[in-house]
This record gives structure tokens, C-alpha cells and sequence, in this order.
């Protein structure tokens, strides 16, 4: 019974569990995916909707995972995403996947999902396609633009089924089907990006770099100036480094010529020659050099002077020069030289002949000579020019030699001035000096200049000056006596004779080899006068002996040497005299130097009695020890590297030293921590240095030890310009140089300094620059803050305005007005340009630069007929700004253009047609003429036929061609051969031959009515202008031409058989 009870309420509680245990079951189902068709790609993801019931444990994950190409999850399985997630109850949720760039494309992949805690796994989901993404489109890069060129679309191809992708120069902007055109304001390299979708699936984007190449400045040119008859040289002209001039002689049309033309100065007059230069394929405008040729005047009208004596004051030179003109004085240089336009005053010295010309527009006329007379001045006499006499002796006259037929002056003592006498004058000696007398000569009414004639009357002198007593010391070197003469006076050596004895020039030496003293005599003479004798003593004492010395021995002075002791030098004796090796004294007894080391000698004596002993001679070692060898002076790591001991070797027997940068003083090699940057720049400095066993200490080594971190670079200099001008960055690096650096918009260097500046050109009116990358040698560093800096640019514009004319012909001006908004760049200029409606890549420059509207054009005389946009730019340095195109199109009509042509045979009496082309535009005024008279014909018809019956043989030409816009170039001539013949016969084809259809689009018939048994018909297909296409020959009545090769328009088709001819008009559609 009780066993009963007991299965009955074990019954009840697995009812009351079950459904318990039941609620705690978890699951996962997957849900629908929302795409059917999936790109691989990193960029590419794709969300898993899932749903889960039950409660997951903590740190569950949810793994997607994807099966094989078959739909089957054995083996191995791709993990394509996961959500860390512990959901409760009912949950539902989405997992973010990423699809493999390496899968096989299929149909059939399917996803899971299995969850970690507990483990489950979810249904899978439906089938999905995997497509691979595309690669890049195959593009084309263009030929490189020149600054404001019309551009053309870029070029890509997609994959077959694909379709393209243009972002233009934006890469992370939104695609668009419209195919880039490059903007040709953006000078240097531009990247434009294109991609391609296939099967839904968007490829990489591929760049198209477009290169635009600024457009020069106008060489740099200087006028020049010639007279009549000059060489001159060949023109020049300044272009920028690597450009190639150009010269024209027209300053918007005509041929560039690379050689520089050489002006003509045959004829007075102004030439224009214009020139241009190119580089990268970009030309100038062209700048205007003017060549002045100026007609040379004739020879100044002169005065000849009469002659005149030679030293007389004369008048300065006379010429007549023309109204305008400015005289040139050559001196007497009748070519080359120097001139002066200050009149010469003729030299008095000799004859001779004076030159002038007349300047007149910078062109110098030819010398007139004007010739003057100097009759010759007489020399002096001829005289003694010093006399000597002592003083009070009685003189005798003066004397001179006259010249022949010439007669003496005496002016006694005037050197000027004064009365001449014919009598000799006498010189007085009553006082001592120095008097000077004067004569000259007269012949042929000329006086000389006066010769002069010293007397000097010499006083009698005093006795010489001595000094006495003179001290010798014994077996010294003796030196011989001296005494001091009045000035001009000559000394008399007579020994120890006090009286009487030989006199001497030469002045008597001492002898030193015993003590004592002894009298010398000298007296001087003056003048050939002597003077008293004056005596003078000389004393001869003992020589003392050298004083006692002791050498010396120190360490040399170094930052870490202890201090020493060093005192002046000595030595044992009287009056001591210290002197250098050099022979040099000392003011005192010096104290030795250690700074340096190495061994110096100093000398020393002792005086007594005024005697000075002989040198004794201390020496003074200053010992050295050699600091330290470091095998690296500078030893680099990043922070947290590890370090190890620094090194350094020192020699045998020494102790190193080391000193850390703190200042500690240690004998064990350091090793530098590495927790920390350097303190200092350029390293933290470790020394060495060593200690010798005599205790002598070295110079220092130094060791740096820089600790690098890895670097950050800041960014600032947000500022606001006009489009055009640079705007300066800043960049702030932290850690240790050298860094490298890389900002956005293609800026990157070296910098060896952690604060720098440089330039950057914004392109647009605003640009962000960023910090790309900083590196040093502890690796990629990060952006600092700030490492963003915002350039805005004010863009300026241009409007061209409607022009006053609608129809132009080639080779006429109009004016262009323009308005601009916006501040353009100094050295801007505007420029005017005509663009082809028809082929808007034809553009045409029409004018040089200008500073404000309007432009006053020229438009090209060759410049073919057509409807032309106009447009005005701004050069803008460094940024074009291209304007707007003109609300008004321009027809421009060209000048007309005629071609002759029709060389045929024709029977006496029979007509022949010529042919005349035009070009331009109608009506045409033409004339041609034979060799006997001149034919003219007005008409719209083109080609036009002309009919001609020549009686004989007859050469036709055109002579001139006019339209609307004036006269126009000509070409050809037509022969017409005229045969007799005996009887009459119809030449002309015309009702024999039949062609069609007129007009055609590929091909033409032709049918010839007339048996070509005989002679063969040749058919000739010419342009207008008469220029051959196609010739062929024939026999056969049809024949078919194919046209389908030749470009639209009209052509002549000639059959010629035998002497018979028909011209037809083909048009060509």
C-alpha cells in the first residue's frame, strides 16, 4: 500500500517538472535574408536576421557561419561574423557578416548559426548567390592639357554587361553615369576615379591621372635702336629655363620661326617683330620688340685757330653742331677713343689736330679735324744748377749757355716777375743758406722758361754730440762708437789723439778684453767745413756669471684635474731678466702655462754693473693624458628598448672615469635607462676620462644617448586667401628628428627640427589638410591635435559680356568687355580667345594680356570661316580662371582663296573650259588673263567654268581674287594646247557621257556613250582647290567609282578621251 502512495507522488512531481524543464530548452531559427545576391569584399556585409527562444549563459557568442560551395556545412566552415549576446526568453537579433574575397561563385551557399553557451545550432538559411566583385575598368590617359584647353571626356571601358561609374576628382564621393571631363583650371597632376558595376557588384575604383600644364609668361624683351649703315645682330629675347622662343613676324598669325631674325638698317625707320616661347607644349603670348633705325647727321661745322706760342694761354676749341644735336669731343683721335662733351682748350706743348662729331637720335655723325699751330717755345740755358761757397768767401758771376741766335735774361733772384738784365748776376755770401738765381733765353719773340741756379753758402759747424760715459762689459761682443752730427754733417773719427792723428770716416771699436777706461775723439764736417773735436770715455766692466736654475714637471689643466700648485718660476741671482725661447723678455718672472701639454723652455739672466750674464735655461714638461676612445659617440634608442653598458677604452695601466648626465662620478660603465625620452637636445651627454698612475687626469669623452619615442605631428595655420596664393602650414613634431611626414593633398618631407613651416596651394575654395603619416626611427608615429587645418580660398570669376559684332572677317579687331567678381593674383592678365562652335578642341588666342575691359582683339587672317564661341580668361598665376562664354557667337568670314586648273588639247576653233576654285566665302570677284589681256567675272558658283577658244597655243593665270572681306591668295595656271587640224570636229563630251546619282553617298556611275576602241577614256576626280584624289582609265561604256573613303563635299570629275573632255560636279554626302 505505502508502495502504492510513493509511485503515485513521484507521478505527480515529473507532471509538475516536465513542463518546467520544458520552458528552459533554448533555440535559434535563422529568418530570411534580405538579398538574394551577395559581393565578396571586405566592404561587403551582409546582416543575418536570426530569432532564439530559452535563456543563453553569460559569455555566450553567436557564430555565423557559411557553408560550402554546395550548401553543405561539413568539413571545414567559414565563421563570416559574431554577436556577444545572452538573450532570455524570446529574442530576436542580427549578426553583421563579412563575405570572403576568396569564395567560388555559386548559387547555393547557405548560413548558419550556432551559439557557445550552451551549444546550439540554428536552422540554415535559404539558398543565396555569391557573385565576386568585379575588377577595375580598363582607362585611358590623356595627352597632357595646357592651362584653359577645352577638354575632352575621359575615356574608360567596362567588362561586357557592365556599366561605368564616374565619381570625376572625389573618390569617396557618389557615382554618377555622366562621363568626367577633366577641369583644366587645375594645373599639375589630377586624379579622376571611375569604377564598374557587374552583375550588381561595384569594383574598386580605378584613377585616370589628367595632367594640365600652365601656359608661360611673354619673354622678357628690350627695344632696340641702330643708325643707318650699322652691323647689326641678331635679335634677343629672355625665356624661362627650358623654353624654346618663337619669332614672328605678325603679332597674332604667321609662321614661328625658331631662329631669331637679324633687322635690316639699310633704311631710316621702326620695324615690329613679335615673339612667343613654349614650354611643355604650352605657348606664350607674344611680346612686341621694336627695331628704330635713325639716319646719321653730317660732320659739324668748324673754326681753325691761328697759331700761337707754345705755354700761352689759349681759348677753348669751337664747332657748330645742328638744331637738336650734342657735340662729341675726341680729343686728337680721329677714331675710337674717349670723347668729351665738354670743348677741349688746346695744349700749348706741340701742334696738333683736334677732332669733333655731332650726336642727332643717338646716331653719330662723321669727325671734322680742326687743326691747330704751336709754334715750339725755346729751351732753357744751359747751367750749372748748384754752386756751393762757405760762408763770406768772395763769388764770381753767374754764368749760362745761350742757344744759337739766342740772347740770355738775368732776374737775379725772381723767379718770377723782375726786370731781365744781359749782365751776369754775382751771389752774395755774406749769410749762410741756400739762394736761388734765375735766367732764361728769347728766340723768335718766344721766351723760355727760366733756368734756376742753387748758391748755398755753408756755415762752419759745432762739435758732433756724445754720450759719455760708454759702458761696456768685459769679452762681450763690442759694438763701434757712435756720436750724433748736426744735421747734414759728416762725422771725423781721430781715435784717443785729443789733437793731431789721421781722420776716419770710419767710427772706432772698443776693445772689450780688459777692465778700465779710455778716451775717444770725433769731430764732424758741414759743408766741406770741420768743427771742434769733442772727447767722450769708454769704460770696459767684468761680465758676472749665469744664475742657478731647476727644472720643472706638472700635469696639463682638464675639467676633472685636481687642482695644482704652481708658482712663478725662479732662479738664484741679482737683477734677473727672464726671456722667452723666442729671445723675447718677460715684464716679470713668468708662471708656466698647462693648458697645453708638452715641454717649453724659459730663459733667465742676472745683471751686475750693468753687465748681463749668460742664459741659463729652465724646461717645464706639461704632461698629457689621452682622453678616451669611444667606439660610438652617439647611441640611440627608443623608449622601453633595452640598453646596455656604454663603452669606452682607455690606456694600460689608467683608470676610467665615467660621469652620468646628473653629474655622478662612477668607475663602472653606466647603462642608460630607457624609460624616458632625452632631457636634452640631441642626446643626454655621458663623459669618460682617465687617470694616469702619476695622477695626471684626461680630457673628457663625451657619449650622447638619445631616447626616441614614437612621434606625433600637429597641424595648424587654418587661414583664408585668394585662390592663387600659398598658404603656410605649420607642423609641431614631438619625440626626437629626423621625422618624415606625409600630408593630405601630396605634401611630404624631412624635417630635422620639431617645429617647421611650409607652403601649400589650395586648389579649391576650400581644402582640408591632414596628417597622413610621421614616422622617425622609432617607427609610424600619430596625428597630433591639432592635426587638421582648413584652407579657404576666395575664387574670383570672370563673365564675358556680348561683343558689338555678330559677323567679323579674318584679320579685323573687335572689342571684347568683360566683368570680373573676386580678387585675381598680382600678374594676372586677361586674354581674349575664339572657340570653334563646330569643334569646341579648336581654340584660338586673339589677344595679349590686359588689366581691365575690354580687350581689344585681333582675330588671325588665316582663321577659317565659321561660327566661333568667345570667351575671356585670367592667367591668375599659378590658377587660371577660365570666364564664361559670351552670350554672343561670332561668324567670322575669311579672305577668299582662287586655284586654277585645266591643262587640255584642243582643235584650232574648238572651246575649252578652265576651272576656277574658290575658298572663302561668295560672291567671288575674279581676275584671269592670257598673255595678251586680263579677263573678269563675278559669280557665287563653285567651282566656276570658264570657257576659252585660244587660237594657238596660250597659257591662262589668275590675277586677283576679292569677296566681302578683301583681296585673297591665288594659285595655278591652265595650258590650253591648240592643234590644226584639217577638218572640223565637235570636241566636247558633254551630250556623249552620263553621271550619276548627283548627289551620292558612296558611289557614282559613270556612262560613256562613244565606241573606246581607239583611245581609252581617263577619268580624274579632283578637290575644289584642284588637289588629286583618284585617276583611272578605262574602255568599258559603265564604269562604277567608289567614293565611300572621301570626307563630304564637292569634287570635279574630268573624262578625257583623246583630245575630247567633259568636267561634271560631284557631291559627296
Amino acid at each position: 500500500m505505502n508502495g502504492r502512495i510513493l509511485r503515485f507522488y513521484l507521478f505527480i512531481c515529473l507532471c509538475m517538472t516536465g513542463p518546467a524543464i520544458h520552458s528552459m530548452a533554448q533555440t535559434i531559427a535563422t529568418n530570411s535574408l534580405s538579398v538574394s545576391i551577395v559581393c565578396t569584399g571586405s566592404s561587403r556585409t551582409l546582416s543575418i536576421p536570426f530569432s532564439t527562444t530559452g535563456t543563453f549563459a553569460s559569455g555566450n557568442v553567436f557564430i555565423a557561419q557559411l557553408s560550402d560551395v554546395n550548401g553543405t556545412f561539413s568539413g571545414t566552415v567559414a565563421t563570416i561574423g559574431t554577436l556577444a549576446a545572452t538573450p532570455s526568453g524570446t529574442y530576436t537579433g542580427a549578426i553583421s557578416a563579412s563575405i570572403p574575397t576568396t569564395l567560388t561563385a555559386s548559387a547555393n551557399y547557405r548560413i548558419r548559426i550556432i551559439a557557445s553557451a550552451p551549444a546550439r545550432t540554428s536552422t540554415n538559411t535559404q539558398s543565396f548567390v555569391i557573385q565576386p566583385t568585379p575588377g577595375l575598368p580598363s582607362v585611358t590617359v590623356p595627352s597632357p592639357y595646357c592651362a584653359s584647353d577645352l577638354a575632352k571626356p575621359l575615356t574608360a571601358t567596362a567588362t561586357t554587361g557592365g556599366t561605368l561609374n564616374w565619381y570625376g576628382t572625389n573618390a569617396s564621393g557618389l557615382p554618377t553615369t555622366t562621363t568626367s571631363t577633366p577641369d583644366t583650371k587645375l594645373i599639375g597632376t589630377t586624379p579622376y576615379y571611375v569604377s564598374q558595376t557587374v552583375n550588381g557588384c561595384i569594383s574598386e575604383k580605378a584613377a585616370i591621372p589628367v595632367v594640365v600644364n600652365s601656359r608661360p609668361s611673354v619673354p622678357v624683351i628690350t627695344n632696340k635702336s641702330y643708325c643707318v649703315g650699322d652691323v647689326a645682330s641678331a635679335l634677343s629675347a629672355t625665356g624661362i629655363s627650358g623654353a624654346t622662343l618663337n619669332w614672328y613676324g605678325s603679332p597674332v598669325s604667321g609662321t614661328a620661326l625658331s631662329t631669331a631674325p637679324t633687322p635690316g638698317v639699310a633704311v631710316a625707320g621702326s620695324t615690329a617683330y613679335y615673339v612667343s616661347q613654349t614650354i611643355n607644349g604650352c605657348e606664350s603670348s607674344r611680346a612686341t620688340l621694336v627695331v628704330s633705325v635713325n639716319t646719321r647727321p653730317a660732320a659739324p661745322r668748324t673754326v681753325t685757330p691761328t697759331p700761337i706760342c707754345q705755354g700761352a694761354t689759349t681759348p677753348a676749341l669751337t664747332a657748330t653742331a645742328l638744331f637738336g644735336a650734342t657735340l662729341r669731343w675726341w680729343g686728337t683721335s680721329s677714331s675710337g677713343g674717349s670723347f668729351s662733351t665738354t670743348s677741349p682748350t688746346p695744349t700749348t706743348q706741340t701742334s696738333a689736330t683736334y677732332y669733333v662729331s655731332q650726336v642727332l637720335n643717338n646716331c653719330e655723325s662723321p669727325r671734322s679735324a680742326i687743326a691747330v699751330t704751336i709754334n715750339p717755345t725755346p729751351a732753357v740755358p744751359a747751367v750749372v744748377s748748384s754752386l756751393s761757397y762757405c760762408q763770406n768767401i768772395t763769388a764770381n758771376p753767374l754764368s749760362a749757355t745761350a742757344s744759337s741766335n739766342a740772347t740770355l735774361n738775368w732776374y737775379g733772384a725772381n723767379q718770377t716777375g723782375g726786370t731781365a738784365s744781359s749782365t751776369a748776376t754775382t751771389p752774395g755770401t755774406g749769410t749762410s743758406g741756400t739762394t736761388m738765381y734765375y735766367v732764361s733765353q728769347t728766340s723768335g719773340n718766344c721766351e723760355s722758361q727760366r733756368a734756376s741756379i742753387s748758391i748755398q753758402v755753408r756755415p762752419s759747424p759745432t762739435a758732433p754730440t756724445v754720450t759719455s760715459p760708454v759702458i761696456y762689459c768685459q769679452n762681450r761682443q763690442a759694438t763701434p762708437l757712435t756720436a750724433s752730427p748736426t744735421a747734414g754733417g759728416t762725422l771725423v773719427w781721430y781715435g784717443t789723439n785729443a789733437t793731431g792723428g789721421t781722420a776716419s770716416a770710419t767710427a772706432p771699436t772698443p776693445t772689450l778684453t780688459a777692465t778700465g777706461s779710455t778716451t775717444y775723439y770725433a769731430s764732424q764736417t758741414l759743408g766741406g767745413c770741420e768743427g771742434p773735436r769733442v772727447g767722450f770715455v769708454v769704460t770696459v766692466n767684468p761680465t758676472p756669471a749665469a744664475p742657478s736654475v731647476a727644472n720643472l714637471s706638472y700635469c696639463q689643466a682638464q675639467k676633472d684635474q685636481p687642482a695644482q700648485a704652481i708658482p712663478a718660476l725662479t732662479a738664484t741671482g741679482q737683477n734677473l731678466r727672464w726671456y722667452n725661447p723666442d729671445g723675447n723678455t718677460y715684464a716679470s718672472a713668468p708662471t708656466p702655462p698647462i693648458s697645453q701639454s708638452g715641454t717649453f723652455s724659459v730663459q733667465v739672466t742676472q745683471t751686475v754693473n750693468n753687465c748681463e750674464s749668460d742664459k741659463a735655461t729652465i724646461q717645464v714638461a706639461v704632461q698629457s693624458v689621452a682622453a678616451p676612445t669611444v667606439p660610438k659617440s652617439v647611441v640611440t634608442y627608443c623608449v622601453d628598448g633595452k640598453s646596455v653598458p656604454l663603452e669606452a677604452t682607455g690606456q694600460s695601466g689608467n683608470i676610467l672615469h665615467w660621469v652620468d648626465p646628473y653629474g655622478r662620478d662612477m668607475t663602472s660603465a653606466p647603462t642608460p635607462p630607457t624609460l624616458n625620452v632625452n632631457v636634452q637636445p640631441g642626446g643626454d651627454s655621458y663623459y669618460v676620462y682617465q687617470v694616469s698612475p702619476t695622477g695626471c687626469y684626461s680630457a673628457r669623452s663625451t657619449i650622447r644617448v638619445i631616447v626616441n619615442a614614437i612621434p606625433t605631428l600637429s597641424l595648424t595655420g587654418s587661414t583664408a586667401i585668394y585662390l592663387g596664393q600659398k598658404a603656410p602650414l605649420r607642423l609641431t613634431f614631438t619625440a626626437n628628428p629626423p621625422f618624415s611626414y606625409t600630408i593630405t593633398g601630396g605634401y611630404t618631407g624631412l624635417s630635422n627640427t620639431t617645429d617647421t613651416t611650409i607652403f601649400v596651394l589650395p586648389r579649391g575654395a576650400t581644402t582640408t589638410y591632414q596628417v597622413s603619416a610621421v614616422t622617425n626611427s622609432c617607427g609610424l608615429g600619430l596625428p597630433g591635435n591639432p592635426a587638421t587645418a582648413i584652407v579657404t580660398a576666395q575664387v574670383p570669376t570672370i563673365t564675358t559680356s556680348a561683343v558689338n559684332a555678330t559677323t567679323l572677317c579674318a584679320g579685323t579687331s573687335l572689342a571684347v568687355p568683360f566683368t570680373t567678381t573676386g580678387i585675381f593674383i598680382n600678374g594676372n592678365a586677361f586674354k581674349a580667345e575664339l572657340i570653334s562652335v563646330a569643334d569646341t578642341s579648336k581654340r584660338y588666342e586673339i589677344s595679349s594680356g590686359t588689366a581691365a575691359s575690354p580687350i581689344t582683339a585681333t582675330v588671325s587672317g588665316t582663321l577659317a570661316s565659321g561660327r566661333y564661341y568667345i570667351r575671356v580668361s585670367g592667367s591668375n598665376p599659378d590658377i587660371g580662371i577660365l570666364g564664361s562664354i559670351s552670350p554672343t557667337i561670332l561668324t567670322i568670314r575669311s579672305k577668299p582663296t582662287a586655284t586654277l586648273t585645266g591643262n587640255q588639247s584642243v582643235n584650232l576653233g574648238a572651246p575649252a573650259k578652265l576651272t576656277i576654285a574658290f575658298g572663302g566665302d561668295s560672291p567671288w570677284a575674279v581676275t584671269y588673263a592670257d598673255s595678251v589681256q586680263s579677263y573678269s567675272a563675278s559669280t557665287s558658283v563653285n567651282p566656276y567654268m570658264v570657257e576659252v577658244r585660244p587660237t594657238r597655243t596660250t597659257t591662262y593665270k589668275l590675277v586677283s581674287v576679292s569677296n566681302g572681306c578683301g583681296s585673297g591668295t591665288i594659285s595655278g595656271t591652265a595650258t590650253i594646247n591648240v592643234m590644226t587640224v584639217l577638218g572640223v570636229e565637235d570636241t566636247t563630251l558633254d551630250p556623249l557621257v552620263q553621271v550619276y546619282p548627283i548627289p551620292t553617298a558612296t558611289t557614282v556611275m559613270v556612262d560613256i556613250d562613244l565606241p573606246l576602241t581607239r583611245d581609252q577614256a581617263v577619268l580624274s576626280i579632283t578637290t575644289m582647290r584642284g588637289l588629286p584624289i583618284r585617276q583611272l582609265t578605262t574602255r568599258t561604256h559603265h564604269t562604277e567609282i567608289d567614293l565611300s573613303n572621301q570626307p563630304a563635299g564637292i569634287y570635279l570629275l574630268r573624262i578625257q578621251i583623246g583630245d575630247r573632255q567633259s568636267v561634271r560636279k560631284i557631291v559627296k554626302q
